[in-house]
Parts: C-alpha cells; sequence; structure tokens
C-alpha cells in the first residue's frame, strides 16, 4: 500500500519554499511511475526553485523520517526516479546554466538542465558535453551524474564520471558542500575537520586503504562499473588523493541531493565522418567491436534490425499463454470459487493480447467474464489533465456501469491507469498476475 500523505506538514514545507509543493492523488499518481516498469506513489512532490528550498526538503524529510527521491527527467529503465518517500523534481525550476568559463572549458548547471539543451547553447563557444545518452532530448544533467551516463562517444571520451570537475551537494543533514579533488594540505585539513563533511573523507579514506587489496582484486575491469559505489575512481588506493565527486557521480542520488554540477567540455570536431558496416546477424557485429576500437574511433553504435522494442515486446500473460499452449509450460488448475470480472487494458486489445490473460486464468480454474467496455479514461495521465477530465469521469461512469451487469467477486484489470481509475470510484481491482499466483504458489 502506498504511504499515507503527510499533508499538514508538507503544506507548512510549502510555506518555506520558493517552489511548488503537491501532496495531492493526482501529483502522486502522475510521479508514481519513470520510464520503467515499476510504480510506487510517493508521499508527496516538491520542486524546488533554489538550493535553499532543497535544504528545507532534505530536512523536512529527515525530521519526518521519510526519503528523498531525487528526480531529473524520469527517463531511467530501471525504476531510479521512483520511491516512497518525497519525490524531488529537479526539472521544473532548478534549470539554470550558472557559468560558462569558454577559457577553461567549463560550465557550471542546476541539475534540472536537459542536455541537448545545454549542448545547443555551448556551440556557439565551440564546445559541447560529450556523454550523449539516447534520451539526449530529455534526460537531466543531475540524472546524467547520478547514472554515470554514456553513450556512443564514451569509447573516446569516457562516460560522465570522467567529465565531472565538481558536484555541489545537499548532505543529509543539511550542510551545503563541494565535492572535487583534494591532495595535500587542503585533503589532511578536510580530514581533521569535526564536521559531517569531515566525518566523510576520514570514512572514505579509512575504506579505500585498509581494503586497496581487495578492491583492487575484487572491483569489475569495465569500462563503466555500475556496481555500487566507486571507491576506485575516488580514493587513491594510498589515500593521497580523494575525489568525493567520483563517489557522487553513479550514486544514484542515495549519498546526498546535487545542487550543481561543473562540467569539463570538449571542443567540437571540424568535420564528422561515419562509416556503416553491415554483419549477417548480433554476434558478427559484436565481435567486430574489438577490432574496430584500434582505429580510436569517436563512437560505435549496434542498430538492429528487429523493428524496436515494440514489435518485439508482449505481456507477461501473452507469454505465458504461448508456452503453455505450444507445451512448454504447465499451469496448475483447480476449482476456484470466485468469479472474476475483466477489464481488459487499451494498449492489449490493440494488439490482440486480451485473450490470453483471460485464457490463463480460465485454465487456472477461474470463472471469468470480460466486461465490454472501452478505454477507461485515464489513458496513462491523459484523464488528470484538466481539459481532459470531463471526458476522463465520463468514461470511468460507463466502466463502472458495465461492471454492474457482470455477477462477480473479483475484478482483474491490468492497466495501472485502469486500476487507478476504478479504485477511485472504490472498486478494488487486481492485476490478473496476482490471481493466477493464488493458484500457482
Amino acid at each position: 500500500m502506498p504511504p499515507i500523505p503527510i499533508e499538514k506538514p508538507l503544506q507548512e514545507l510549502s510555506a518555506q519554499l520558493t517552489g511548488d509543493v503537491d501532496s495531492s492523488d493526482q501529483a502522486r499518481y502522475l510521479y508514481s511511475t519513470d520510464a520503467s516498469i515499476y510504480q510506487v506513489q510517493p508521499t508527496g512532490v516538491v520542486a524546488p526553485a533554489t538550493r535553499e528550498d532543497v535544504r528545507a526538503a532534505v530536512k523536512f524529510a529527515r525530521n519526518h523520517e521519510t526519503s528523498i527521491v531525487a528526480r531529473g527527467a524520469g527517463s531511467s529503465l530501471t525504476g531510479n526516479a521512483v520511491g516512497e518517500g518525497i519525490v524531488v523534481d529537479t526539472s521544473r525550476y532548478l534549470d539554470e546554466i550558472v557559468e560558462i568559463d569558454a577559457e577553461s572549458e567549463t560550465v557550471r548547471v542546476q541539475p534540472g538542465v536537459v542536455l541537448d539543451d545545454l549542448n545547443d547553447i555551448l556551440s556557439d563557444y565551440g564546445l559541447y558535453f560529450p556523454p550523449d545518452p539516447s534520451t539526449s532530448s530529455t534526460c537531466t544533467i543531475g540524472g546524467m551524474v547520478a547514472n554515470d551516463a554514456a553513450g556512443p562517444h564514451s569509447v573516446k571520451h569516457g562516460t560522465t564520471r570522467e567529465n565531472v570537475r565538481a558536484v555541489e551537494c545537499v548532505l543529509a543533514d543539511g550542510r551545503v558542500v563541494e565535492f572535487d579533488r583534494k591532495e595535500g594540505g587542503a585533503l589532511t585539513e578536510l580530514l581533521d575537520e569535526d564536521t559531517s563533511e569531515g566525518r566523510l573523507y576520514r570514512e572514505v579514506h579509512d575504506v579505500r586503504t585498509e581494503l586497496s587489496d581487495e578492491i583492487a582484486s575484487q572491483y569489475p575491469d569495465v569500462e563503466r562499473n555500475s556496481s555500487g559505489y566507486d571507491l576506485q575512481s575516488a580514493v587513491a588506493a594510498d589515500g593521497s588523493w580523494i575525489d568525493l565527486a567520483n563517489l557522487i557521480v553513479g550514486s544514484e542520488g542515495t549519498l546526498a541531493f546535487i545542487s550543481e554540477v561543473t562540467l569539463e567540455l570538449t571542443e567540437r570536431p571540424e568535420t564528422r565522418a561515419a562509416t556503416l558496416c553491415f554483419y549477417e546477424d548480433v554476434i558478427s557485429a559484436a565481435t567486430a567491436v574489438a577490432p574496430t576500437l584500434q582505429g580510436d574511433p569517436n563512437a560505435v553504435e549496434l542498430i538492429d534490425d528487429t523493428g524496436g522494442v515494440p514489435d518485439v515486446s508482449e505481456t507477461v500473460a501473452s507469454f505465458l499463454y504461448d508456452r503453455v499452449i505450444k507445451g512448454d509450460l504447465s499451469v496448475p488448475s483447480r476449482e476456484m470459487e470466485d468469479k472474476v470480472a475483466f477489464h481488459g487494458h487499451c494498449h492489449s486489445k490493440a494488439k490482440g493480447w486480451d485473450h490470453a490473460p483471460v485464457a490463463l486464468l480460465r485454465h487456472a480454474g477461474y470463472d471469468v467474464t470480460p466486461v465490454d467496455t472501452t478505454c477507461c479514461g485515464m489513458a496513462g495521465a491523459f484523464g488528470y489533465e484538466t481539459e481532459h477530465y470531463e471526458l476522463s469521469m465520463t468514461l470511468g461512469d460507463e466502466l463502472e456501469a458495465n461492471l454492474e451487469t457482470v455477477d462477480s467477486d473479483r475484478v482483474a484489470a491490468p492497466g495501472a491507469s485502469c486500476g487507478q481509475q476504478l479504485e477511485d470510484r472504490d472498486i478494488e481491482t487486481e492485476h490478473p498476475m496476482e490471481l493466477l499466483a493464488e493458484v500457482i504458489v
């Protein structure tokens, strides 16, 4: 179950901020998903407009024993931008390019700046930020730092970690710190400080030096290490230098909240050229990568001919159904007393997949009746938009009326937005796979 919104305290937080606070059901639903398959409703949403707003949000979360979920574009495929705590959206207001230093080839930005927008502006200076994930038109710099984003040009210019000069962060106690490479006297002074920042440097220093042999032998020898915190590139093995900016990169917002980032830039090439190489299959193409890298290319990209994810994807139900039909998978069957009304998802209807969950549930022993309905009226976030509200309610009324014509004990609805529409009307829904699990488990 999603957490109960702490509405009154969040209203008090709103009075302290220049930005926005929203704990409405609509906002919590909109921010419950990102580009991944996951859905987790947050306690509330904060869109800070200043560094002080971020500090206030962090302090509020600490005082109310909840978490902070940093969010940029929400383009993560692994659920990085969803969680039960307070989602802090940097994309709405924290999108300022603070300073461009063409001479030193650096730029300082707030975390909500979009990569393509940044590079468009930097083009006037003959510079660009080279990491280039496929979501460059929407991804934010804060998200890129949190994820250690890469892209085709990483073979030449490295990942985001190798192009970050410094990171300004808000720590869990609300303290604002600037992380960059420290060594010599500056490092010694920090290690002696009796502050939260000083404790961080001492703990990281001690872990790295005490476990240096294990880190050297156990850390993956890969170009982009996404396996935990990268102590190897953040601290020298002998502790002679520490760069906590490198530790923040790739930490997915779990160590501190990024408030500003200083990036190292690269001169734009005067000329560009591309070579297309065609292979019989993906294995042959992958085998060719190693010798290709000997030519020192600026970028390497693989494009296959599957037609993209939409053409090769399928629902869990259709996947299981096909394998049951082919005899590759056995699903147990027992007589279930519950009568189930089934409301199908629009996308599944369009793809011809709706028969699969119904057939599986019937095979498992349920008495299933498909409900004759059109769209539930939500269509993702469509129904929450002001101009579509009345239409959404009308379609929702029709769906509710159609459900009432079916003699059922339970309602199965595979669509998350369909379930939300019905649950807003006090009609409990379950995913077909939850019902199937009751028979299997």
